[in-house]
Order: structure tokens, then C-alpha cells, then sequence
């Protein structure tokens, strides 16, 4: 992982357009870009394999975020957002709370920076792996293709059909942000003045794009209270723990199968951490 040109791909689903010369086929395509790895995720990454290492005394199971929340005392608010048995869901929720936060909230200092950096980085690489390459996923990739499906028909449903294509990404975020406020107002009136953030979320299946709103008001919440750094911190830690979570491949034929596909042509940063992973010995709990 020493190679200071190591780079991976980067896709946001609040932040598709298409311009209008160019067909609407055309524009997920059109907003793949690529970025470098940052240099502290790569000793992140290192720093979590080891601790994952099944020959150390104080070895920890690897999870899907959940132990990072735990570490920043975290956990009770916003686990619900890692409790989907689908990593997709899990990957899309935070990515969308992240995209909030990109747009909500600018660094203020190099570290915060920093862990922005790192956040919206491995964000994007994970979206970007859902939408593009789900046979590298721990789900069942027809699974992980139906939820990539029904955000992209929820995020339509709230922005519009031309607004979908052709909104920018603040306008997005905008609007998603309003639809959460009348759904929860909705929800109080509902719960007799009461909004329960956990338990809305954990009813509303197949609600990725609100789930995620909800986190991100949670985040922005926990922001102004605790600071920013604080948070994107936490978001560093979450994504870091969520990509190592999705590297190893157990005994699972198709995604061994997809990574060789994607060295054929040219190799994924995910394939690079599955071979690691691997190699050390590595694995996912048993469900």
C-alpha cells in the first residue's frame, strides 16, 4: 500500500448530472472520477488490519462501522444506521449523510481537513463500488443492485424526474433536507408530538435516501454540539472500518471470481484490500 500514486474511483448519488447534449444513459458514467489515496488512510487501513489480526491477544471482530461509533461513544445514537443485514444499504445510508455533510459543513482546520478528506473519500469509492461493481460486495449482488435501484427511484420520487438529471448538488441536498422535516413533522403528529428517529428509520425499509437525511441532521446535530472535527473524525473512522469490513471475500466463489474479473482489467483499490486481507487471514463474523 506504499505506492504514493495509489488511486481509486469516486462516485456520489446526490451529485449526478447530465448535461443535456448527452444522453441520460450516459451520465453515470460522466461523473466517475478518480482521486488518490490519501496517505493516512493508507496507515488507517494498516493500523486496522493489525488490530483485526486473529494471532493478537486483543483481537476484535471486524464490523460494519459499528465499533467505530463505539470508540467515539457514538453508538447508541447513530448505530441504527449499521444494523441492515445489507452492506449496500449500510454503504448508501452513510454515504448520503456524508454527501450531507459535505455540503453543510466546511473545514476549519487542516486536521478536520484531513479527516474530511479521508471520509469523503472512502464515501465515494464505496458508492462508486455499489453502483459499479456490487459483484465485489459481500451481498448477494442481485440484492445489492435492488437497493442501488429503489434509492435511485426514492431520490427520484423526491426530487423529480427533471430536478433528478439536471439539479445541482446543493439544490439536491436542499430538497432532500425538506422532504426529512415534513416527514418527521409528519411522524410527531403521528407519534402524538413525539419524533423517534431510531424507530422511524428502523420501519422504514427501503428508504435509504431519507435514512441517510436523518443521519446527516443527526451528524450536523452532534457537530454543532461537539465540533466539527469531532465528526469527521468519527465519519473517518466509520468508512475506514466499512471498506476493510467489505474486503475479504470468505468463501464466497463470485466475489473471488469478480476481483479476478477487475484485475483483468487493471484492479480495483477494494481488490487490493482483499488481497491483504487474504493474505493475513482476515475475515468477516459469521452471520
Amino acid at each position: 500500500m506504499s505506492p504514493a500514486n495509489l488511486s481509486f474511483k469516486q462516485y456520489s448519488v446526490l451529485n449526478l448530472r447530465c448535461p443535456l447534449y448527452l444522453s441520460l444513459f450516459a451520465a453515470p458514467y460522466l461523473v466517475v472520477k478518480t482521486e488518490l489515496v490519501p496517505n493516512n488512510l493508507k496507515q488507517s487501513i494498516i493500523e486496522y488490519l493489525v488490530q483485526h489480526d486473529r494471532g493478537i491477544a486483543d483481537y476484535a471482530p471486524l464490523t460494519n462501522g459499528k465499533s467505530a461509533l463505539r470508540r467515539n461513544n457514538l453508538f447508541d445514537q447513530l448505530s441504527w444506521a449499521c444494523k441492515s443485514d445489507s452492506v449496500a444499504e449500510v454503504i448508501l445510508t452513510w454515504h448520503i449523510a456524508t454527501s450531507i455533510m459535505e455540503v453543510k459543513c466546511s473545514p476549519r482546520s487542516e486536521e478536520e481537513s484531513t479527516s474530511r478528506r479521508v471520509a469523503i473519500r472512502l464515501s465515494k469509492y464505496c458508492a462508486y463500488l455499489v453502483a459499479f461493481h456490487p459483484e465485489l460486495l459481500p451481498d448477494n449482488q442481485d440484492k445489492a443492485e435492488l437497493v442501488f435501484e429503489d434509492m435511485k427511484k426514492e431520490l427520484k420520487g423526491i426530487l423529480g424526474c427533471q430536478e433528478y438529471y439536471l439539479s445541482l448538488w446543493r439544490a439536491r441536498v436542499k430538497k432532500i433536507m425538506e422532504r426529512m422535516r415534513v416527514e418527521e413533522t409528519m411522524e410527531a403528529t403521528t407519534d402524538q408530538g413525539e419524533i423517534h428517529v431510531e424507530t422511524g428509520v428502523q420501519s422504514d425499509q427501503n428508504k435509504v435516501v431519507m435514512n441517510g437525511a436523518k443521519l446527516g441532521r443527526l451528524l450536523i446535530d452532534e457537530a454543532n454540539s461537539n465540533g466539527l472535527e469531532t465528526v469527521w473524525k468519527v465519519l473517518a473512522d466509520v468508512w475506514t472500518e466499512l471498506i476493510i469490513f467489505v474486503a475479504p471475500s470468505g468463501d464466497e466463489e463470485r466475489v473471488m471470481k469478480g476481483h479476478e474479473d477487475v484485475l483483468a482489467q487493471g484492479g480495483e483499490f477494494i481488490t487490493m484490500l482483499w488481497a491483504l486481507t487474504t493474505h493475513i487471514g482476515i475475515s468477516r463474523p459469521a452471520n
